[in-house]
């Protein structure tokens, strides 16, 4: 088990699909944990509701908690074409600028680990490092890659690591997503209609993306900034992640009638989406440990 962070940590986002992960880790390892969400939720810290864009709120609940730390997880936007570019930049930049600039006024240094994402990079047809450039396909990696952009800008002041993210799955997915639509399709004996399935993708278990939070809060020191792609770094297709889930469902009795080539692929889909990992191997000295199979299990039982 990780050692707890000697600080109050608060965390933005903890009711979203991976901040929830990250705050059940920082309860199992006796974090003192604070969080902001945007709705009221019950919950086992003390949770403010506030909205990122209102710059006085959010200065008022870091002046009440004083963190030594900050995990911040929320964000538009995550579901495809769920938010319009203002609303994208709005919550993903602004919001993110508001937290900066409240953290300056009252003179705060915490570590600050952020949620970042491979959307952000320029599409390679290898894996991507951390030094390639930011050319995002899309108005959500534009709202990330500004964020970034303002961590950058702000890192001479203050610790930050920016964990960008690529194709994360688990248990509390959005109905929306691939893993749930297949199960909830499979159940009600209804087609699971699907692109040709060649896309390649490194799917990485919400648990270990949740963790490597935590080893990224213990190692922000230094006032930089420390970018790093986390990943499982097991390359497969997507056609390949679909017939694992349904060799899962099928040993629970339910048999998924897939039907690859239904859908056409997205415009902006990249066909080859897969980070280097090599910084968060050096860095964690550590790699997600969860195996597809096992990621998919848990999944496919917590979604049943």
């Amino acid at each position: 088990m990780m050692n707890a962070f000697d600080g109050h940590v608060l965390i933005t986002g903890s009711t979203g699909f991976i901040g929830r992960h990250v705050a059940a880790i920082g309860r199992r390892i006796g974090s003192n944990i604070y969080t902001i969400t945007h709705s009221q939720i019950d919950s086992e810290e003390s949770t403010w509701v506030a909205d990122l864009q209102d710059f006085n709120r959010i200065k008022e609940i870091l002046s009440e908690c004083r963190p030594e730390a900050i995990l911040h997880l929320a964000a538009a936007g995550v579901k495809h074409h769920s938010a319009g570019p203002a609303e994208l930049l709005k919550v993903n930049t602004i919001g993110l600028a508001n937290l900066f600039r409240a953290i300056e006024d009252l003179k705060l240094r915490p570590r600050i680990v952020l949620a970042g994402s491979g959307y952000e990079y320029k599409v390679q047809s290898r894996p991507i490092t951390e030094t390639d450039p930011l050319e995002p396909s899309n108005f959500y990696g534009v709202s990330k890659a500004s964020a970034s952009l303002l961590a950058s800008l702000y890192s001479s002041k203050m610790p930050i690591v920016l964990l960008r993210l690529f194709s994360v799955y688990g248990p509390g997915e959005g109905n929306y997503r691939l893993a749930p639509y297949v199960i909830r399709q499979a159940k009600a004996n209804a087609p699971v209609e699907l692109t040709g399935g060649a896309q390649l993708r490194d799917f990485t278990y919400v648990g270990d993306v949740a963790e490597a939070f935590w080893r990224a809060l213990l190692l922000a020191k230094d006032q930089s900034l420390t970018v790093v792609n986390v990943s499982a770094g097991v390359p497969i297709t997507l056609r390949q992640f679909v017939d694992e889930l349904a060799l899962i469902l099928r040993s629970r009795g339910i048999v998924p009638d897939l039907r690859f080539g239904a859908i056409p692929y997205r415009e902006d889909e990249p066909m080859y989406y897969l980070a280097d990992t090599s910084r968060m191997q050096e860095m964690f000295r550590w790699s997600p440990p969860t195996s597809l199979s096992e990621g998919i299990l848990r999944t496919v039982e917590a979604f049943l």
